[in-house]
């Protein structure tokens, strides 16, 4: 019924169906994930976060909680938790590209273009890994937008030209 009622965005439904889950299984991972994004959703931050991390204390690699409670901070301006919360997601699942890409992207906007052509350089061997070209182009564009806020024009050019051959 939960996911029903968040699937036609009846959020107050969903809210109650996935409490009430919660309130047959103390234990239902899903369920607190599932009321966190609402909660999110709802702009219920305390909550969603206490669902989420309640998530994470039941099942520590839980790829979704960390990436919904990475989506909740950001949400928050609170962009280095997202970060920390995006390295804890990769130290369960190193080869995630979307937390890789998540990283470099906040770091870029921060100006830390060091710190951001790293995590791209993670998420482009995980996409390639993944033979994801399209997103390894993307990852390859933000790392090259790196290169030249860095002053590495000639390297830029090679991962600009690298995405024409795609």
């Amino acid at each position: 019924a939960g996911n029903e009622a968040l699937k036609s965005k009846e959020f107050n439904k969903a809210e109650a169906a996935f409490s009430q889950a919660i309130s047959y299984d103390k234990e239902f991972v899903d369920a607190y994930i599932a009321l966190g994004m609402t909660k999110r959703i709802l702009g219920q931050n305390v909550s969603s976060q206490n669902a989420l991390e309640t998530a994470i204390k039941l099942y520590p690699r839980s790829l979704q909680a960390h990436e919904e409670l990475a989506l909740l901070y950001l949400n928050n301006n609170q962009e280095d938790k997202a970060i920390q919360q995006y390295k804890t997601l990769l130290s369960h699942h190193p080869g995630y590209p979307e937390a890789f890409l998540s990283i470099a992207q906040i770091y870029f906007d921060q100006g830390k273009y060091g710190d951001a052509l790293q995590a791209s350089e993670g998420a482009i061997r995980s996409l390639i890994s993944r033979a994801d070209s399209k997103r390894a182009a993307d990852a390859r564009l933000l790392a090259g937008r790196c290169y030249l806020k860095l002053g590495q024009y000639k390297t830029a050019i090679k991962y600009f030209k690298a995405n024409k051959k795609q």
